[in-house]
């Protein structure tokens, strides 16, 4: 069917198409200038804001194509959808429990709210800003520099990538999946919070804030192409520090058995290290202050124990090396034939 001008205030001289969905009556309601969704199917809908325009999608309502304008709003609630929505500049889309958007774009001033609702595919452009709340979910989100992703505590969030310039904090109860970490990206990881697979590239930072172990429900996991980890006041577990990408461990951080695949991991004045596997490239520099106990170097693996700092119960392999600077502590070696340690002033 088709509504006329005259009675469509989302047509702006146009027409709007409306199909009942396969099997399903639908309604196709007016309250003022709102129109409202249900069991109906609709496509190209643009608000705008001369005409204080609104939209409801409900109860196995469609739209297919939606651009969302200056002070105008969107809404999908249980059993409604809307497919490849652009929100632009002071425009708002929101997505309710079993709601769901699909491909949305985000200019700037724009937002998305998936508020219990899921949103899949989404790319937050420069200014845009997407809020994942009240147990809502996102996947395949890419937030593009200058773009805004928030997610509150007890969301899911798979597929996510962070550009230059944007930052992403995983708290208590949210669990985040593939999440990419570029270069001048950061990522946050809280007490109680859970990212797995992530990717950190050269020039990102992951920074755990607060301690997490084995009886804690916080975890990270994830390869590290480059990039810079940073424990401090908290605790990496398991975490491995490939070729390019350093480990920063301060004041109260703790980093436990952790691989030293290349990377680097310096432990700084108040953090500490222990059950540390230094293999081939692999570097572990202990500042004053710091502490290391309990580790191997393997061949090609290299510890640096500077002024200040100490160790204990360290094995060095053949091919490792250990070099232990004048003021330094190294206790309870044991080296293998093959070894080299260099003990300096």
């Amino acid at each position: 069917m088709k509504i006329p001008c005259k009675f469509n205030p989302l047509g702006f001289g146009g027409t709007i198409t409306v199909e009942p969905i396969q099997g399903g009556c639908g309604v196709f309601v007016f309250s003022g200038s709102t129109p409202t969704s249900s069991g109906m199917a609709m496509s190209d809908i643009v608000l705008f804001q001369q005409q204080n325009n609104s939209m409801t999608v409900w109860l196995g309502g469609a739209v297919n194509g939606c651009m969302v304008n200056d002070y105008t709003s969107a809404a999908v609630s249980r059993g409604g959808i809307i497919a490849s929505a652009v929100i632009n500049s002071r425009g708002t889309l929101r997505v309710y429990s079993g709601g769901i958007v699909s491909t949305a774009v985000i200019n700037s001033r724009g937002a998305l709210t998936a508020a219990g609702g899921t949103v899949r595919s989404a790319a937050v452009m420069c200014g845009g800003e997407l809020n994942v709340s009240n147990g809502g979910s996102a996947a395949g989100v890419a937030v593009e520099s200058g773009g805004s992703l928030y997610a509150s505590p007890g969301v899911y969030l798979n597929g996510v990538r962070l550009d230059s310039g944007t930052s992403l904090t995983v708290s208590s109860g949210t669990s985040a999946f593939n999440v990419e970490v570029l270069p001048g990206a950061s990522h946050f990881v809280s007490s109680g919070g859970i990212s797995r697979d992530v990717i950190l590239h050269s020039g990102g930072i992951v920074f755990i804030p607060v301690l997490f172990g084995p009886d804690s429900q916080t975890a990270l996991t994830g390869s590290c192409p480059g990039g810079t980890f940073l424990a401090a006041s908290g605790s990496s577990l398991n975490f491995p520090i490939e070729s390019r990408q350093h480990q920063i461990v301060s004041w109260g951080g703790m980093a436990a058995s952790g691989t030293l695949n290349g990377g680097s991991q310096t432990i700084l004045n108040g953090g500490s290290a222990s059950c540390t596997a230094i293999l081939s490239g692999g570097v572990q520099i202990v500042s004053s202050g710091g502490k290391s106990n309990v580790g191997t170097v393997f061949s090609g693996g290299n510890l640096y124990v500077q002024y200040g700092g100490s160790i204990d119960s360290f094995t060095v392999s053949s091919g490792g090396r250990l070099y232990v600077s004048a003021g330094g502590s190294a206790t309870n070696i044991a080296s293998c034939a093959g070894a080299t340690i260099n003990y300096v002033g």
